[in-house]
């Protein structure tokens, strides 16, 4: 077996990492609603899978996200930075507008919820489009790019203030994170890409941190994992849940490098491009596989209840990648365009 470098390494995790991870991002958008108390299994189910282990995931592609962003940038001046935005109105901007504008489009054609035309002024736009720090885009997971691009935007003062505070300055944020409701400027997105940068503008891998570590890092996670759902219906319950997202993250990032490294996993190129096309369309089509679903399976029952959860999951990635197919193979330009270039 060929040795790998540390930077070869955390490159092959990240790659690997970007399918699993949107799997998690799909679980957190297919709860369920549930009107009967007595679906304990169920609620049980949903609570560990979509608001514990599926809660690593963003905060995963933000590191992941803040450490590209500054790959391979020794000096971050001001035509570097343009460079980067103009990189990133192709690759984040432009799929933003495209994805809200069609969700704006066919929730008017399939509902009343977005009707153009009647009454929908200005504001509305603004709305729509995440305008504010108080509202979400109507293609509500697209929030991850806009605060990425505000993140983008702002890389200057990130690079600089890194530089100055190293750690410090991610340590910062990280307190805010987890002692935080929530503010304008999310600290979530901040906090964890800023993580990533500084990993990045200081040539460290973040695989060599941990993945040395695998069995104690998920020793722990298991006890957080089990500590927040006994304490979910305590009000402190959300601060345990914000540690285990760091200590869930550091070990999913050791397994993946020690069983990447040991070449037993190996990234799939077709789920690692298709994941970006779930990521930009699930929430347009997850209402209708919910209704198909529930049509031919009705929630009438705990058990169904619990089955029906990971199927619309299932379904929705299936499909999606589905799609992704097909338009990749029909149309593979406009494919492209969609995806931002990815």
């Amino acid at each position: 077996m060929q040795e790998v470098s540390s930077e070869s390494l955390q490159s092959k995790v990240i790659s690997f990492l970007r399918f699993p991870l949107i799997i998690g991002v799909i679980l957190i958008h297919t709860q369920l609603p549930n009107s009967n108390e007595d679906f304990v299994y169920y609620e049980s189910t949903r609570f560990i899978f979509s608001n514990i282990i599926a809660r690593i995931a963003v905060p995963l592609f933000f590191v992941c996200s803040g450490f590209l962003f500054f790959y391979k940038t020794s000096d971050f001046s001001f035509n570097t930075y343009l460079n980067k935005l103009k990189k990133r109105i192709k690759s984040l901007l432009i799929p933003f507008l495209i994805w809200d504008i069609l969700f704006i489009i066919i929730n008017n054609l399939l509902s009343d919820g977005y009707i153009i035309g009647k009454g929908f002024e200005m504001k509305d736009w603004l709305k729509a489009f995440g305008g504010n720090c108080n509202h979400h885009p109507v293609n509500y997971p697209l929030w991850f790019i806009g605060d990425l691009m505000l993140a983008s935007i702002l890389s200057p003062i990130i690079y600089w203030l890194t530089k100055r505070l190293k750690i410090v300055f991610p340590l910062i944020l990280g307190i805010l994170w987890l002692f935080s409701s929530s503010i304008c400027w999310k600290t979530e997105a901040f906090f964890f890409f800023c993580l990533g940068a500084f990993f990045s503008i200081n040539k460290k891998c973040f695989t060599d941190l941990v993945k040395s570590h695998t069995l104690v890092l998920g020793v722990i996670y298991l006890l957080f994992v089990i500590t927040t759902f006994c304490v979910k219906d305590f009000d402190f319950w959300i601060y345990i849940r914000r540690i285990s997202v760091v200590i869930g993250m550091g070990f999913v990032v050791s397994l993946v490098a020690k069983f990447v490294e040991n070449e037993k996993w190996k990234e799939n190129k077709f789920l690692t491009a298709g994941s970006f096309f779930l990521y930009l369309h699930h929430a347009i089509l997850l209402p209708l596989y919910k209704n198909i679903l529930f049509a031919i399976i009705p929630p009438t029952s705990d058990l169904r209840m619990t089955v029906l959860y990971f199927l619309w999951a299932i379904i929705t990635i299936l499909i999606g990648l589905g799609i992704f197919y097909i338009l990749k193979r029909l149309l593979p330009k406009t494919t492209l365009f969609l995806m931002g270039g990815r």
